[in-house]
């Protein structure tokens, strides 16, 4: 998961583009997970939305297919989300329902991946003397991956089995199986000191290279990956 801050300078009425003071902001916004699993068997998932600030925010909603800065409107996949615009309370929530649609031509011999992103957009700050503000608005991305009926075996089995190569531009994982495998952490040897190196998605039947500064990779020790449910576990 991760968040974004996001000047709001054309599209909310009179954000000044130069700022005397910013005013500290946080995400209200948690969502109830930090991945959704879509089984192509379900005629729709939900998304938890809790607003734990002390006011009321504006959530925008919508996916996309890995581009980031797509505007929403250009973006063509095969899913509905609703409601696309809320108001959340304080302390209160909002489910988000994501509908596969079909329209598109998904691949049926492995995951797909897309991003539901959640757009905070705070209450206007009350004005104090003459000090001006810059709000800011903070998006929450999380993967969507859509797992085809077809699918046989589990994520956990192929994320133990990964295939790692060594060369001298880094290591690379690679991954045989259908599903996307989500890397937290590798742990490697190099000149007798454990590495930790940053993990990433590997895609189905797909490989990802990591580059390594410094010496060689003597060996890999271990690796983390994250399952379903968002939790981490340690292989070998």
């Amino acid at each position: 998961m991760s968040s974004k801050f996001y000047l709001l300078l054309k599209k909310v009425p009179g954000v000044l583009l130069l700022a005397i003071m910013v005013h500290p902001v946080f995400a209200s916004v948690v969502l109830s997970s930090t991945r959704v699993i879509y089984p192509q068997k379900e005629k729709e998932v939900t998304v938890q939305v809790n607003n734990q600030g002390k006011s009321p925010i504006l959530l925008q909603s919508w996916i996309d297919n890995g581009d980031a800065e797509a505007l929403p409107e250009d973006i063509n996949i095969p899913f509905i989300l609703t409601p696309p615009v809320n108001r959340i309370d304080p302390n209160k929530g909002q489910s988000l329902r994501i509908r596969y649609i079909g329209n598109n031509h998904l691949p049926a011999d492995r995951e797909s991946l897309f991003w539901l992103n959640a757009l905070e957009i705070p209450a206007k700050i009350k004005e104090e003397g003459n000090h001006n503000y810059l709000q800011f608005a903070i998006r929450t991305r999380i993967k969507i991956l859509f797992r085809p009926l077809s699918l046989k075996g589990a994520p956990e089995a192929a994320a133990k089995a990964l295939r790692w190569e060594i060369d001298s531009n880094g290591i690379t994982a690679i991954n045989d199986s259908p599903w996307y495998i989500n890397l937290m952490n590798i742990t490697v040897e190099q000149k007798g000191k454990e590495q930790l190196i940053e993990g990433d998605a590997v895609p189905p039947f797909g490989k990802r290279t990591f580059a390594i500064k410094g010496s060689p990779v003597g060996k890999i020790m271990d690796w983390q990956y994250i399952n379903d449910y968002g939790a981490v576990h340690s292989t070998q």
